[in-house]
């Protein structure tokens, strides 16, 4: 019997991914009152979760502050994403490698300019 939060999934890169997959449930868990341990990968965020598009876009940004290195996620793209294992899975994949701290200098300041510019509005 395999338990939801078993870290090896086949990919043979548990601790990154784990890692993202462990914070997305803890914030959902967070934002919507589903203790983290009865969520799993495989739920559709609507149809199980009932997450709306405002929802997504809290659980995101609290997901970017705690990984302020990946680029943002635009909502045409989360718009696509359904269950919680293809989100963890498009986070996986902006990582560089696994490696949080190498993205672009020039991503970075876009995000801190967009985020002054909302400061502003």
């Amino acid at each position: 019997m395999h338990s939801s939060s078993s870290a090896g999934n086949g990919n043979g890169s548990a601790s990154p991914s784990s890692g993202i997959a462990e914070t997305l449930l803890a914030i959902i868990g967070e934002k919507t009152g589903y203790p983290p341990e009865m969520l799993e990968m495989s739920m559709d965020l609507e149809a199980d979760l009932g997450i709306d598009s405002i929802k997504r876009v809290e659980i995101m940004w609290a997901f970017q502050e705690k990984f302020p290195d990946l680029p943002q996620i635009s909502n045409s793209e989360m718009g696509e994403l359904r269950t919680l294992e293809q989100i963890a899975d498009h986070l996986q994949n902006l990582t560089p490698s696994g490696e949080s701290a190498s993205i672009a200098p020039d991503m970075i300041q876009a995000s801190e300019t967009q985020e002054a510019e909302k400061k502003k509005l």
